[in-house]
């Protein structure tokens, strides 16, 4: 029977200052636990990483996370196993401005009420599309550049994080989308209901081959940092009808939560199951 196996990992918050005394030890009990797991499956193919990485999207955030990465990558090397490195962002991984009187930012802040929302957002070389980019510059600058393996299909978005790539792995066509969640997160405070994924992120990214593509994978996940209780209503009927709709992913994975939670239904077309391998059963 072919088989995929994946890891997922989410909210590491590499930087953050209140783990300065925990990040050894919380570090080496995530190690020991990925290499008990690694003794259960033997083989590897992919991480997925749900956002979160670093704390305050700094470079010098993501020179540590590199550092982290190479470390738990050499647990892998061991073990003879080099799985590709797929994330999208969270809302700690971009670059916030001091100035939340920024024009730019009290729109983007108040988008639900806002008509850029509409059309003006995703037309190309806007003002408001460079401005979300560049806070999540630094994230796509380290991702480009790690030394970490990742596909060498893989297509980007309008918005930075965005992307979806396909794998051929033990024959099997894994198809991959990531949609970045956290673009309207630009500041702190309570964002639940204000935040969400939106067709038009799949349409910049497939043009009109989105279901096409859909249908030619085997298996598909969708990437996201929020669940989908986090996205205010248009977005959650973009979601519901357009994005994670039937005949499309067997699981979406996302983080944020800082707390685990599990719920599984298959939309795939094939029927494939998912199993999940815990490591404390």
């Amino acid at each position: 029977m072919a088989k995929i196996k994946y890891l997922h990992i989410s909210d590491l918050h590499i930087g953050d200052k209140q783990q300065n005394g925990l990040i050894s030890q919380t570090k080496k009990v995530l190690f020991d636990d990925i290499e008990y797991i690694l003794t259960k499956i033997q083989t590897l193919d992919v991480v997925f990483f749900t956002g979160d990485l670093v704390q305050k999207g700094t470079k010098e955030e993501y020179i540590l996370l590199e550092s982290f990465l190479s470390e738990l990558w050499k647990i892998f090397f061991k073990r003879n196993q080099n799985p590709y490195l797929l994330c999208v962002p969270g809302n700690h991984d971009l670059e916030r401005i001091d100035d939340n009187n920024h024009p730019i930012q009290l729109v983007m802040s108040d988008w639900i009420n806002h008509d850029i929302m509409e059309e003006y957002f995703w037309t190309p070389n806007n003002p408001y599309q460079e401005f979300v980019n560049n806070r999540f510059k630094n994230y796509m600058e380290w991702y480009k550049e790690t030394a970490i393996k990742k596909p060498e299909n893989l297509k980007e978005g309008f918005i930075y994080g965005d992307f979806y790539s396909s794998l051929k792995i033990d024959g099997i066509n894994l198809g991959i989308v990531g949609l970045n969640s956290s673009f309207l997160q630009l500041h702190g405070g309570d964002v639940k209901k204000k935040i969400g994924v939106y067709n038009k992120q799949i349409n910049n990214l497939f043009s009109e081959e989105y279901h096409n593509w859909i249908q030619k994978q085997e298996i598909s996940i969708l990437l996201t940092h929020h669940s989908s209780e986090w996205y205010e209503p248009k977005s959650l009927t973009d979601y519901n009808q357009e994005i994670y709709c039937n005949n499309s992913y067997i699981e979406h994975l996302c983080g944020h939560m800082h707390e685990p939670s599990y719920i599984s239904k298959s939309l795939n077309h094939y029927g494939l199951k998912v199993h999940r391998f815990n490591s404390d059963d």
